[in-house]
């Protein structure tokens, strides 16, 4: 009868942590945020900071809106307009290349989670989701695309033309209220079903649907409240609900991975500053 020797088991090697991560004081640093994410104080503080941002962001876009933003009436008005804020209005655009990058990432990551979550046949619902998410990142980046374009040739061509690119950027962009009511629609009934996202995000999610749609009203009219260039009703709802949600959203999703990711990497550069 043979007998079968067996080769002995080797522990795994354990990860290697970067050095970046063991200069002072980062590895102290560390150690406190995870205790402060196991504690839950982490999540509460973060929400807490983004949640002032996202007001004081939504604040300060509605007070250029009142102070700054022309309407659609004057083409005179409205290249004066471009041609004295030029460097705000090109420094804008350099950060609305960013949110767009914000934008995917964050699509694709709900995205994620509301598939695998989906139980409609097909995954119907959440495909709508995706496609109506998509369509509206891809429409706001040639709306801004555009705009860009328009700031550019402000010194180029006549007071008419830029006038007429303006209104056609920001008038056209009622589109942006319809197109993300399915995305809503299937993120908010995935959600609620499979219970992916807790139910004050769901509400987030129906109040910026309803305050997103206000976009719609703004092929309507070039003055007043109702008009897309500066009105608070046709501008303004689409930025007190979106803005402070997609920073929320983008908080949730992070903080899902960052306290794990923290307690892995305190307990390797604990067990590395213990040999």
């Amino acid at each position: 009868m043979s007998v079968q020797t067996l080769e002995p088991i080797e522990e795994a090697a354990p990860q290697k942590v970067s050095a970046i991560w063991r200069i002072p004081p980062l590895p102290a640093l560390i150690s406190l945020l995870d205790r402060w994410a196991q504690r839950g104080l982490l999540q509460r503080l973060t929400y807490l900071v983004v949640g002032a941002v996202a007001l004081g962001a939504v604040a300060a876009l509605l007070t250029l809106y009142v102070t700054i933003l022309p309407d659609g009436s004057s083409a005179s008005t409205i290249s004066d307009f471009m041609r004295e804020y030029t460097v705000l209005l090109k420094a804008a655009m350099f950060l609305a290349g960013i949110v767009i990058i914000v934008l995917l990432c964050v699509s694709g990551a709900v995205a994620s989670k509301l598939y695998p979550a989906d139980t409609s046949p097909g995954h119907r619902m959440s495909w709508i989701g995706f496609a109506s998410d998509a369509a509206l990142i891809i429409f706001f980046a040639l709306e801004i695309g555009i705009f860009a374009a328009n700031i550019l040739l402000v010194d180029h061509v006549s007071d008419e033309i830029i006038h007429a690119l303006h209104v056609v950027t920001f008038a056209s962009a009622y589109m942006l209220g319809a197109l993300w009511i399915p995305f809503f629609v299937s993120f908010i009934v995935i959600s609620r079903r499979g219970n992916v996202f807790p139910s004050w995000l769901n509400w987030f999610a129906a109040f910026t649907c309803v305050t997103n749609g206000l976009a719609w009203f703004g092929c309507f009219t070039l003055v007043g409240p109702l008009n897309a260039m500066n009105g608070l009703v046709s501008l303004g709802g689409p930025t007190v609900g979106p803005v402070p949600f997609i920073l929320i959203l983008s908080v949730y999703l992070i903080m899902q991975e960052l306290p794990a990711g923290l307690a892995r990497l305190n307990a390797q550069l604990t067990e590395s500053a213990r040999r």
